[in-house]
């Protein structure tokens, strides 16, 4: 008599298996994990505040210097008066940004950062009320600037962010940005205005009325100079460059 054969085992598929211990472990994790981000979010949004804070400065000032990492910030001139700041704050479980500011010697320091958090949410905005012929220095990395109706010198960098200059009555205007657009709009003819940017647009716009030296010039972009009499004898000057943005410079009025 032959031996009976033995039937080979027969393995489900799909539903039927038995599903392995590491996906269990898996699906555990997931779910810890989801609960965790609900968790964190419903206490994000019940720490979250907004805030502003206003000072004046009294006494006379003859410059104005602002560090402001990622903050952004406008700034007002043509005003009487004291120096007045507001900063407006947002920030989430309990780290708002720190502010630091100072007279000395006739100029007013101001100095900002957020605190350096895994989660979380920071951020500040600045606005000056200025009065005339006070020198302006403003540092941002990603922050916005906004200068309006400023009668006096400016200088202004940041990293990224864009910068929007207008009726500007100085004697000089310097702002720079890394890859942000640059716009600088004067009412008078300034001795000199210098508008830079790496990656972004420029665009420079002055009285028509007058002559300019102008050095307009963009790597990778257009470059156009219209409505403006150009002479190299002049003594108002216009600098408009991009690396790969395009360049306008422009005679109004």
């Amino acid at each position: 008599m032959r031996p009976a054969t033995r039937r080979p085992t027969v393995r489900l598929p799909g539903r039927a298996r038995r599903a392995s211990p590491w996906w269990w472990l898996v699906l555990v994790c997931a779910v810890a994990l989801i609960g965790a981000a609900a968790v964190l979010g419903v206490w994000w949004a019940a720490s979250s505040e907004r805030r502003d804070v206003s000072y004046r400065v009294i006494g006379t000032l003859s410059a104005i210097e602002l560090d402001l990492d990622d903050a952004g910030v406008e700034i007002v001139g043509g005003e009487g008066g004291p120096v007045q700041v507001t900063r407006t704050e947002e920030f989430a479980f309990g780290h708002p940004p720190s502010d630091s500011h100072a007279v000395r010697d006739g100029v007013l320091r101001i100095h900002s950062r957020c605190p350096d958090t895994v989660v979380g949410t920071c951020r500040a905005t600045y606005r000056l009320r200025v009065r005339d012929n006070v020198e302006i220095d403003v540092r941002t990395s990603t922050g916005r600037v906004r200068i309006a109706g400023l009668n006096g010198s400016a200088r202004i960098e940041t990293g990224s962010g864009p910068i929007t200059v207008d009726g500007f009555c100085g004697f000089q205007l310097t702002a720079t940005s890394g890859t942000g657009d640059v716009r600088g709009a004067a009412d008078c003819s300034p001795d000199r205005i210098e508008l830079r940017s790496a990656g972004g647009d420029v665009h420079a716009i002055v009285p028509a009325n007058n002559r300019y030296r102008v050095d307009a010039n963009s790597d990778r972009g257009s470059t156009e100079v219209r409505n403006l009499t150009q002479s190299e004898d002049s003594s108002f000057a216009v600098q408009a460059i991009s690396g790969a943005g395009d360049v306008l410079v422009e005679g109004r009025g």
